[in-house]
């Protein structure tokens, strides 16, 4: 008589568990769990997989991570986003929790310092937005496991992160998706042909030394050329400056050049282009492209012409370009910039036009400001709300306020009615102008007034000893007395007594 088989039982509880990290893959947290148990990950996934080991019958991931863990499941379908689904967070959290969204999100290793901060010594894996390249808490380019870029030689690289960021907030993520997808094309293919190539070659240089060398796929390239796309991203982005070729209109055709000599191609010419360079054949193809199912863009209500004349184009690079009228919002952490926006917009502001600062009052936080200050031509316009939006103190506002003024860039604050083409603005800008020279000529005479005092007397601290307190050591030993003992007659370090009794010998 056979014995029958019996059923295996349930999954039991490792000896060792972990915390899942936020957002992590449920594959990285297993394999980390199989890591801290001392198994491999292919035992732990054979004796999940094995029926014969569960009774009394297969069991999602979910349960089987709860079951190996000792974790409760509200706590998993939190930090686990790939096991949420509707039902599950309907059924085991108090808080409605939203399933993964199919588009949006990748998935991509974590920064080894971050994992290093926690005391991980295993890999592991998140999931984040598309628009993640960069841990901006340790400045590190999250490429694969073993290959992650220190970017604190390149800061650009890491502003162009939070330029990306701004770009999601203010046009969503499939917009800037898909004009990612077009700036990168164009400028891999200038980059081919040796042009517009000098900004990402310093940058290579600063991160890799002088005598680098990369290829097309080398993460440090795809760093180093990220502040250029991220650039030319946000021209295609923005729904106002994407159209502009196709207006009809040889000043907006104008504006779209040199927002594009501006970002990413300085230099760049339209009689030297051809009929083969990248952005006129975009600039050809752009109109058939609306007609795709998954074209992000509203396209304008006025017709745009089939294609553009060369000739016409080639022939507006002779002629100026227009001045150009932009806003200027900052706000602190986790405020609104919404009314600083409608008031600007109130001012005849386009919504295109505003840069939005998110940070808080510190000088050194200002990246927005810092990237658009030295973009401003002559003729050029600076609208701001108020004037402590775009300076933080009045030291600031004299400085930078009489570098506008000699560069000949319009300020002009919305609120406090203040602008320099007015008389009353030329007026408070030559107030600061005086106030700019009477600050120099305070500190250069409070400088010469401290060299004036200090001449003639010997800088540093003062002397351990005096005078008559040399001579006295110097007596003292030469009467045989132990150096440690005059030390402690005097309270000095017996370092100090060798060093005046070699002084007073030498004199």
């Amino acid at each position: 008589m056979s014995t029958p088989v019996l059923p295996g039982p349930r999954l039991r509880q490792l000896p060792r568990t972990i915390k899942p990290l936020h957002r992590e893959t449920s594959g990285s947290y297993l394999g980390r769990l199989a890591a801290a148990n001392r198994i491999s990950h292919q035992e732990l996934s054979a004796h999940i997989q094995d029926p014969d080991r569960i009774h009394p019958g297969k069991l999602t991931t979910l349960h089987v991570i709860h079951c190996l863990s000792g974790h409760p499941v509200d706590r998993l379908l939190q930090s686990l986003p790939d096991l949420r689904t509707a039902e599950l967070a309907a059924r085991f959290t108090a808080q409605p929790l939203k399933p993964l969204p199919d588009k949006g999100w990748t998935t991509q290793p974590v920064c080894t310092r971050c994992l290093a901060g926690l005391g991980i010594t295993t890999h592991a894996s998140h999931h984040v937005p598309v628009s993640t390249n960069i841990c901006l808490r340790h400045g590190r380019w999250i490429g694969r496991y073993g290959h992650q870029l220190e970017l604190r030689t390149v800061p650009e690289v890491i502003r162009a992160q939070r330029h990306h960021y701004n770009l999601v907030r203010r046009h969503g993520q499939p917009t800037v998706t898909y004009a990612m997808a077009e700036a990168t094309d164009i400028s891999f293919r200038w980059w081919d042909s040796d042009r517009f190539d000098r900004r990402w070659r310093d940058r290579m240089t600063a991160l890799s030394g002088p005598k680098w060398h990369a290829f097309k796929d080398d993460i440090e390239l795809v760093a180093c050329t990220y502040p250029d796309i991220v650039a030319l991203a946000g021209l295609f982005a923005s729904p106002h400056l994407r159209f502009l070729p196709f207006t009809g209109k040889d000043r907006d055709l104008r504006r779209f050049i040199r927002e594009v000599r501006e970002r990413a191609a300085t230099g760049y010419s339209l009689e030297a282009a051809g009929n083969r360079d990248p952005l006129i054949r975009w600039i050809e193809e752009e109109p058939s492209d609306r007609s795709l199912p998954f074209y992000p863009w509203r396209p304008p209500s006025r017709p745009a012409p089939e294609q553009v004349n060369m000739t016409t184009m080639s022939s507006l690079r002779r002629t100026p370009s227009a001045p150009a009228v932009i806003g200027y919002v900052r706000t602190a952490a986790g405020q609104s910039p919404v009314p600083q926006i409608n008031t600007l917009m109130r001012a005849n502001i386009a919504e295109e036009d505003i840069y939005i600062e998110r940070t808080n009052g510190h000088k050194a936080a200002w990246p927005e400001r810092d990237l658009l200050l030295p973009r401003l031509r002559s003729g050029d316009t600076i609208t701001v709300s108020r004037l402590d939006r775009l300076f933080y103190s009045v030291q600031n506002l004299i400085i930078v306020g009489t570098d506008l003024r000699n560069r000949g860039i319009r300020l002009h604050a919305v609120e406090q009615n203040i602008d320099s083409n007015t008389l009353e603005g030329r007026d408070f800008f030559g107030m600061m102008s005086v106030f700019a020279t009477l600050h120099h000529e305070f500190v250069l005479a409070a400088t010469n007034d401290g060299l004036a005092a200090a001449r003639g007397k010997t800088g540093g601290r003062p002397p351990r000893l005096t005078t008559e307190q040399i001579e006295q050591a110097q007596q003292l030993y030469e009467s045989a007395v132990p150096v440690r003992k005059i030390a402690r007659t005097f309270k000095a370090a017996p370092a100090t007594i060798y060093r005046y009794i070699t002084l007073k010998a030498v004199k």
